[in-house]
C-alpha cells in the first residue's frame, strides 16, 4: 500500500511540476500576457497557491518516505554461486514473524524492520503490543520460534532479533493498603532508630606508660673535701 501512495505522489508532483513549467514557458513566450498583475486574478493565485502547497507537502513526503526506509531491506540474498543467485523478498519474512507471533499469547506485531549490520549479518527490529505481565517469557519464546523458522525455512541465521515494546496493555492494579502498611512500618521502624540514645565513647584516657629503654643514673665525682683518705694522727 505504501508503495501505490509513493506512486501516486510521484505522478501528482511531476504533473504539478509540468503545470509550473508550462506556465513558465506561456509567459516567456508571450502566450501569457505581461501586463499588469498575474496575481490580480483571484482563481488564478489561489490555484497557484493550492498547486504549491500541495507540491511542497509531496516533496516532503517522498523524501521521507525514501530516506526512513533507506536502511530496511526489500530484498534479501538466500543463496549464491558463481552463475547465479537465490534472493527473497522482505515480506516473507514479515509474514513469517506475523505468523509466529499469532501463536504466542498477549503480543501483537506491530512493525517489522530487516537490516543488515557492519558485517553484512542480518538484524530484525520488531515493534509489538504487549497485553501480558509476562511478556519477557513471551517475547524470548517467540524470538527461539523466530530464529528455528528462519533457519529451516529459508536457510538464514540472524545476528540479532531485538524487540521494542510500543504499548503497555497490562491490567494489574497494586495492593494499595499492604504498600501503606509496609511504607507505615518502614518509617515508624526508622524514627524508632532515631530517637534511641546513642552509645556515648569514654573519654577518659588511661596513662600510657613510658616504654622507653631507662637511662642510666649519672654518678656524682668526690670533690677534694670530701676525699676518703685517712688523715694522720
Amino acid at each position: 500500500m505504501k508503495k501505490v501512495f509513493e506512486k501516486i505522489a510521484i505522478a501528482t508532483q511531476v504533473s504539478i511540476a509540468l503545470v509550473f513549467v508550462l506556465t513558465a514557458i506561456l509567459y516567456m513566450g508571450g502566450a501569457i500576457p505581461q501586463t499588469g498583475n498575474a496575481l490580480d486574478n483571484g482563481f488564478v493565485a489561489v490555484l497557484m497557491i493550492v498547486l504549491a502547497v500541495v507540491f511542497a507537502l509531496l516533496s516532503a513526503y517522498i523524501v521521507y518516505v525514501n530516506f526512513s526506509q533507506a536502511e530496511n531491506l526489500k530484498r534479501i540474498l538466500l543463496a549464491t554461486n558463481p552463475e547465479s543467485s537465490t534472493e527473497t523478498s522482505a515480506k516473507i519474512v514479515h509474514k513469517i514473524v506475523r505468523g509466529c507471533a499469532k501463536e504466542v499469547e498477549g503480543i501483537q506485531v506491530r512493525r517489522i524492520r530487516v537490516r543488515t549490520n557492519e558485517k553484512r549479518n542480518l538484524m530484525a527490529t520488531i515493534t509489538v503490543n504487549v497485553s501480558t505481565p509476562k511478556f519477557a517469557y513471551q517475547l524470548e519464546q517467540l524470538r527461539l520460534m523466530l530464529a528455528d523458522n528462519f533457519l529451516h525455512t529459508l536457510g538464514l541465521k540472524f545476528a540479532s532479533i531485538d524487540f521494542e515494546i510500543k504499548k503497555f496493555k497490562i491490567d494489574y492494579k497494586p495492593n494499595a493498603e499492604k504498600a501503606k502498611e509496609t511504607a507505615k512500618a518502614t518509617v515508624d521502624s526508622a524514627k524508632t532508630e532515631q530517637n534511641a540514645d546513642p552509645v556515648v565513647a569514654k573519654t577518659d584516657s588511661e596513662p600510657v606508660a613510658d616504654t622507653s629503654s631507662p637511662q642510666p643514673a649519672e654518678t656524682a665525682e668526690p670533690t677534694p673535701s670530701e676525699s676518703t683518705t685517712p688523715t694522720p694522727v
